[in-house]
């Protein structure tokens, strides 16, 4: 599933020597698109078409976007965009585009236990809107 107690894992990274000792925690979330682009900037180069080099400084300021999520591995294809403490998910079927689905306030409710979508249509249409903008780009140019 989609749901934050599959998808919510903690990325530990260990760099090599010189790039920044100790630990550090950021709760900003990221995606797995952003590993690719930040180590290309460590090593000097572009950081590619997608994802973006995540922020290693402590002082590095912390965009927020949205994050798409989605899966194939069950009878019913889902997908979900995660913006600024809200969650939707749906269920999609190749070419009709996603089907009614839940709404959640991940702040108020990480357990995803309450389906706020009838409260906040407005906020489930930006969020659908997301998700046509990240359905529609060009696929990845092959990795170099």
């Amino acid at each position: 599933t989609l749901y934050e107690e599959q998808v919510r894992v903690p990325l530990m990274v260990r760099w090599p020597a010189g790039l920044g000792a100790g630990a550090r925690r950021r709760e900003q979330a990221v995606s797995l698109v952003d590993i690719l682009p930040t180590v290309r900037a460590l090593l000097g180069r572009e950081p590619g078409a997608q994802g973006e080099p995540l922020p290693l400084a402590d002082d590095a300021p912390q965009r927020e976007r949205p994050l798409y999520l989605q899966t194939d591995r069950s009878e019913t294809p889902l997908a979900a965009v995660i913006e600024g403490g809200w969650k939707a998910v749906w269920s999609v079927s190749r070419g009709a585009g996603p089907t009614p689905g839940r709404l959640f306030d991940l702040q108020r409710d990480a357990g995803e236990a309450a389906d706020l979508r009838a409260e906040h249509a407005d906020v489930e249409r930006r969020l659908a809107e997301a998700l046509q903008r990240f359905e529609s780009l060009p696929p990845p140019p092959a990795a170099d």
